[in-house]
């Protein structure tokens, strides 16, 4: 018997694709709870109780900016998303184990190497000034301070340095969907400003 919740979530995604501007709170709303749903057994083994939260946000706000990068022909949209959850929380896991080893009291400072989007959120902070008569310490301290960044916050950097407004997506990465609007709206400010902030005191210790 065909899953009534892909049914809905199918025309949402039409209508996404579609350009209605009401689709992307609607997705977000309904994903969410789904997507917890699917994922409680699972979630349950992950040591760090905030990272699988995080990845939900930070998954569905993906698929919000680039809807076109799911393909109903393979399936639903719900074990899609949730598909992408593990494959991030794994992909979290295996980075922080990384950092671990390379954290020893007794290692020689190691410069993190950017990769991916991760260079993007590094160029926010370290390219807005210029390098000449900057310390190499003063470098390698900012760029271990963002590589401290957790999941969420580098992902609204990435969303704040792509130029995306709509509050609904920043709303999905911090998990607040579900809250009224004014208050979604409240809350992303108040994140986005903090972020800004440490943007500009790393900016100073460059400068």
């Amino acid at each position: 018997m065909p899953d009534p919740h892909e049914a809905e979530l199918g025309q949402l995604h039409e209508r996404l694709l579609g350009g209605d501007p009401v689709a992307p709170a609607e997705l977000a709303e309904r994903l969410l709870p789904l997507l917890r749903s699917r994922l409680a057994g699972w979630a349950a083994t992950v040591d760090d109780p905030h990272m699988v939260p995080s990845a939900m946000g930070l998954v569905i706000a993906n698929y919000l900016t680039d809807p076109a990068r799911f393909d109903p022909e393979r399936g639903g949209l719900a074990g899609y998303l949730a598909m992408e959850v593990r494959g991030d929380v794994r992909n979290e896991l295996d980075s922080r184990r990384r950092r671990r080893r390379h954290e020893s009291p007794v290692a020689e400072p190691v410069e993190l190497e950017p990769h991916g989007r991760d260079s993007t959120v590094e160029e926010e902070a370290l390219d807005a000034v210029d390098p000449i008569g900057v310390s190499p310490a003063a470098v390698q301290a900012a760029r271990q301070a963002l590589g401290e960044l957790d999941q969420v916050d580098r992902r609204m950097l990435e969303m704040m340095a792509d130029g995306v407004r709509p509050t609904s997506a920043y709303a999905a990465v911090l998990g607040i969907s579900h809250l009224p609007v004014d208050l979604q709206r409240k809350a992303v400010k108040q994140h986005k400003d903090r972020l800004q902030k440490r943007l500009e005191r790393l900016r100073a210790r460059l400068s």
